[in-house]
């Protein structure tokens, strides 16, 4: 199992998306791959319609506001999905982020876990997905 944890205001993980839809359509068939939808990393965005996460230099479309409710979660990933055509399937982290905060999934963050649910890779970086390394996991 795959999980990748991003938010639509993380510019991080929104500038890797096509990486994570690469990812996905490679091993769709091999492992069961989610995107953890979590809390908004930069609610409201800094300010302008186009903003960038000032760490690295990653820009998001989107300003959210931060989600009141789950309604609110829903809509905005449904929003990302849309907008990047993104077929991977969304989980939604429940209001208290319990599942990001358990696998520390901020800022962005991929975990692998084997058949018996044990994690075998972890990284902040989405990119690293394509790499040879990964695939020794998803066999």
């Amino acid at each position: 199992m795959v999980l990748i944890f991003g938010s639509g205001t993380c510019g991080f993980f929104t500038s890797h998306v096509k990486t994570i839809q690469r990812f996905y359509d490679t091993y769709k068939n091999r492992a069961q791959i989610f995107v953890i939808y979590t809390n908004e990393m930069h609610p409201g965005g800094y300010g302008g319609s186009l903003m960038t996460n000032n760490k690295y230099g990653m820009k998001s479309p989107f300003t959210f506001p931060d989600s009141q409710n789950l309604g609110d979660r829903r809509k905005y990933a449904c929003l990302v999905t849309n907008h990047f055509r993104l077929s991977v399937p969304v989980l939604l982290d429940n209001m208290d982020n319990r599942v990001n905060a358990a696998y520390n999934g901020s800022p962005v963050r991929v975990y692998i876990l084997n058949s018996r649910g044990i994690v075998v890779f972890n990284d902040r970086d989405p990119q690293l997905l394509l790499s040879p390394h990964v695939k020794q996991y998803l066999r």
